[in-house]
């Protein structure tokens, strides 16, 4: 996947891919645990219903939809380990 968009959708710029490990729930149980202590907003946008609708149907499941949930946990990982590691405050 990585390859197909380095070289069809943005090429020239620099892509990184990171292949995800270990069981879904685990993976989104972060942003779950940000999104219910109210550390978590969504913008406004058209997209929010889907959204919503496939948070409130996921189950970690293989085969389901799950795209939206797992793309959006894997960015709050990626916000919150930074470029070079974990935050220190």
């Amino acid at each position: 996947m990585t390859a197909h968009y380095q070289k069809n959708v943005l090429p020239g710029y620099p892509i990184r891919g990171e292949r995800a490990t270990g069981p879904k729930t685990v993976r989104v149980d972060p942003l779950v645990a940000a999104a219910e202590a109210g550390n978590a907003i969504l913008l406004e946008g058209d997209w929010i219903k889907d959204f919503l609708d496939e948070i409130d149907n996921f189950t970690g499941a293989d085969g389901m939809t799950d795209d939206q949930v797992i793309a959006a946990a894997g960015a709050f990982k990626k916000a919150m380990l930074g470029a070079y590691g974990p935050l220190v405050w």
